[in-house]
């Protein structure tokens, strides 16, 4: 199993931010793949793009601690582990938790340094932060709430693969 493998290397003791980030970008992408849902692989893969940017450098020396590692990775594990079980409804949940702590990690990093990102305010990345921040929670992007609805279809492989014994 593609995630399973991708969270095994996630989880190693000794996992530095370089790496982290690399595997992080896998897990999500394998996590996209399962939708089979074509628009939202590709704005993973858009999202990790982002990731190659030198600005993504710095942010990452700033949030990723080793104690913030092992808690993401202790939520990919969960959602992983809903998943397998096909609690689509949990998996979500978990998956609000996961990204509305990274948005508020962001949130956090802007509030103490507001000169690391100067944002277009016409921007949908602007809009979105906003939007995110008047309604004040930390609703995932719309891709994310259709995810939810995949996760229990049996078409989807790591699904498949659980119902099979793989």
């Amino acid at each position: 199993d593609a995630i399973e493998n991708v969270l095994r290397r996630l989880e190693a003791p000794d996992i530095d931010q370089d790496l982290f980030t690399q595997l992080d970008s896998e897990f999500h992408l394998e996590l996209a793949r399962c939708s089979r849902n074509p628009l939202i692989v590709r704005m993973y893969q858009q999202v990790n793009m982002v990731r190659l940017h030198a600005q993504w450098d710095r942010m990452k020396t700033l949030i990723l601690s080793p104690e913030k590692i092992a808690a993401y990775n202790n939520q990919h594990r969960a959602i992983f582990e809903a998943l397998c079980r096909r609690d689509a409804e949990h998996a979500v949940s978990l998956l609000r938790t996961h990204l509305g702590g990274t948005l508020n990690s962001l949130r956090i990093l802007l509030a103490r340094e507001p000169d690391f990102v100067a944002f277009d305010p016409a921007s949908p990345a602007f809009a979105l932060l906003r939007r995110s921040e008047q309604a004040g929670d930390a609703a995932p992007p719309p891709a994310t709430r259709a995810f939810g609805r995949h996760a229990g279809n049996p078409r989807c492989f790591l699904a498949r693969r659980r119902l099979d014994g793989g």
